[in-house]
């Protein structure tokens, strides 16, 4: 019988994707900031966990799933007695109530125009793939050795990764330390820098690898100028470190990088500062969905190009709060980048309580007078790295962000449901 768009569409109306089509669950629950706990396969299906009961907020131990079955049926179910008669209609009509749900179902191409041979494996195919696509750039450098190490050695090809954190935890630093690192290995750089103008990243590279501090750039107090500029890495990083201003529409930046790739012969890593304050050619007045469309292209740009991109995003502003538990859910936009990052990480001052990370009395203190800050590794999939807290020092006098030697790194412990 042949497929009918129009039976589909009918379908999905009255509250199931239908056969012949794809219900994406995790942009549709992130559209409506809906947690998910854990997404894992069950049986013939696809199981999302949620981190609350759509139908009782204090069903949040992970009872409460949607179910995908292959076939494309959604199915809600959480184990408490009051919700077992609770279906998926019911479910969407408290998620979303009379919204079209359309614009989350793809339709399943036909098979016809395929060569159902391209999606087998061979051991030379494979073999060329994986000599020619593996990327891993190190950015350790001298000072971020115990970073590099959890990161399994470097950043991913293709890869989004995602730093947050609170206000004055270093983010900026950090990834302007990277950077300059990223080029001393011989990469080069496209720093998109819509938080720090130019001036001010330079300064702090010419204040990190000079002996003077911060302020005397700023103020111009340098006596010997043109020979900082002379210093051996500081003449390493100029030519690969390239500082955009101008607020480039995300579609456009691979012009860009064509053109680094044109002078360098490799594609270059790029970093973001920070993702609220990109562009893109659409036009959405929904915030949410305008950072999914703005993750969308940039994960795209690095699957195409076969580069990591790092991005600075915010937190909610209730994540400052000390005594604060840090998540995923932390992020300002988690909805959009919590599922579509490979990697997620956080800046903060923290304690570990119960296998969870919360934020410090008084961080403000800490961070200002002793620098001392964590980076809590939330996620790492697909190769990435391990999840766990990396203990950094900001060193705001020379603008470095290094490992702190009296603490080791320690791998997560966060509590997980254990009822999926």
């Amino acid at each position: 019988m042949p497929f009918n768009w129009d039976d589909m569409k009918a379908t999905v109306e009255n509250g199931q994707p239908g056969i012949g089509s794809h219900f994406d669950v995790e942009k549709y629950l992130g559209k409506y900031n809906r947690k998910i706990r854990t997404i894992k396969p069950h049986e013939d299906s696809t199981m999302y966990v949620l981190e609350e009961c759509v139908f009782d907020p204090g069903h949040n131990g992970g009872e409460a799933a949607i179910i995908q079955k292959a076939g494309g049926k959604l199915i809600y179910q959480c184990f408490h007695d009051s919700c077992k008669d609770k279906k998926w209609r019911d479910a969407k009509q408290i998620i979303s109530g009379k919204d079209k749900i359309e614009g989350f179902v793809s339709k399943i191409e036909k098979c016809a125009k395929y060569d159902i041979e391209s999606f087998l494996d061979n051991p030379d195919a494979t073999l060329e793939e994986y000599n020619q696509n593996y990327v891993r750039v190190p950015f350790a450098g001298r000072n971020l050795k115990n970073f590099e190490s959890l990161m399994n050695g470097g950043f991913i090809g293709g890869r989004p990764y995602i730093f947050g954190g609170i206000p004055s935890a270093g983010k900026t630093v950090l990834l302007n330390n990277i950077a300059d690192n990223i080029c001393l290995n011989g990469y080069p750089v496209l720093f998109f820098s819509y938080d720090d103008g130019r001036s001010e990243l330079r300064y702090r590279t010419l204040a990190r690898f000079s002996e003077y501090g911060i302020e005397y750039f700023n103020n111009q107090r340098v006596p010997d100028f043109k020979k900082v500029l002379n210093n051996t890495e500081i003449k390493q990083i100029m030519p690969l470190k390239y500082v955009v201003q101008n607020n480039i529409k995300v579609e456009d930046w691979s012009d860009l990088v064509e053109k680094v790739i044109q002078k360098h012969e490799k594609p270059p890593v790029l970093i973001v500062d920070y993702l609220k304050k990109l562009k893109t050619k659409s036009i959405m007045r929904e915030e949410r969905l305008r950072v999914d469309d703005i993750i969308g292209k940039i994960t795209d740009l690095a699957k195409e190009y076969n580069v990591p991109v790092l991005i600075i995003s915010e937190l909610a502003r209730d994540s400052y709060k000390s005594g604060q538990r840090l998540s995923m859910a932390s992020f300002k936009e988690s909805g959009s980048i919590e599922y579509e990052a490979s990697w997620l990480g956080i800046l903060a001052a923290v304690e570990e309580k119960d296998g969870e990370y919360v934020l410090k009395e008084n961080w403000e203190n800490i961070i200002e007078h002793d620098g001392n800050i964590d980076l809590i590794i939330f996620k790492a999939k697909r190769g990435t790295g391990n999840t766990g807290r990396v203990p950094l020092k900001v060193d705001r006098t020379r603008m470095t962000v290094s490992d702190r030697t009296d603490e080791k790194i320690s791998l997560s412990n966060i509590k997980r449901s254990t009822k999926y």
